[in-house]
């Protein structure tokens, strides 16, 4: 191989074990780095949301309706409660739409 070949690849050597950019090429990479994100949107309305009906985790049903998830899952035993689905996996989940009906309808009004 010619030298010409080794000054055009920016290699010391290639008989050394490791290959060794040079050091004096004062070349260096420019690298651009994304803008930070800004703040995240704060949504004020459930009608913002892509999916204003989304499947709630069973602790977080049980949050928004202010019990524990011990007691929605004996309510679910009793067939009481918000409705609720299965998925393939076997958890359970609930609609936003059926946790807030139902605490709507046990809201007492005076």
């Amino acid at each position: 191989m010619s030298t010409n070949y080794l000054s055009n690849y920016n290699f010391e050597s290639l008989n050394s074990d490791q290959l060794q950019p040079r050091k004096d090429t004062g070349a260096k990479l420019k690298t651009t780095v994304p803008p930070p994100p800004g703040p995240p949107k704060v949504i004020t309305d459930v009608a913002e949301l892509e999916n204003n009906d989304p499947a709630l985790t069973e602790s977080v049903a049980a949050a928004l309706l202010g019990m524990a998830r011990g007691t929605l899952k004996k309510m679910r035993s009793r067939k009481q409660g918000p409705d609720y689905f299965r998925t393939e996996t076997g958890s359970v989940h609930y609609l936003l739409s059926a946790v807030l009906d139902y605490r709507a309808k046990r809201t007492v009004k005076h």
